[in-house]
């Protein structure tokens, strides 16, 4: 019941994000079809796998599909931006500035 609550708040989560980028004017001008893509892909795996544990449709092809957007979206991370999160970290740390653990130098 915890695992199908987190699936469904995520799947919330990700349907706000995507009505943001449809309605607000100011978010819609910086997106492309990229990003509802990655948007949609994301959410894809926990679709198929929400899909697959309640048996709806058939539970062989959902399992099949859910495996193959999992891999795509593992394939897809180096040339999206979501290869920029597990970076984001050593990003902060190894710049010189006031998030890094060492004093920063700012020149702006």
């Amino acid at each position: 019941p915890v695992a199908d609550k987190l699936t469904l708040g995520l799947l919330a989560f990700g349907a706000f994000f995507l009505l943001r980028r449809v309605f607000f004017p100011e978010v819609r001008a910086l997106s492309t079809v990229r990003d509802y893509l990655v948007l949609l892909l994301v959410a894809a795996p926990f679709v198929t796998a929400y899909m697959a544990y309640h048996h709806w449709l058939d539970y062989r092809a959902v399992l099949i599909a859910h495996m193959i957007v999992g891999e795509i979206l593992i394939g897809a991370i180096p040339f999206t931006k979501l290869g920029h999160m597990p970076f984001l970290i050593f990003a902060r740390f190894f710049m010189s500035s006031e998030y890094a653990w060492r004093p920063g130098n700012r020149r702006w």
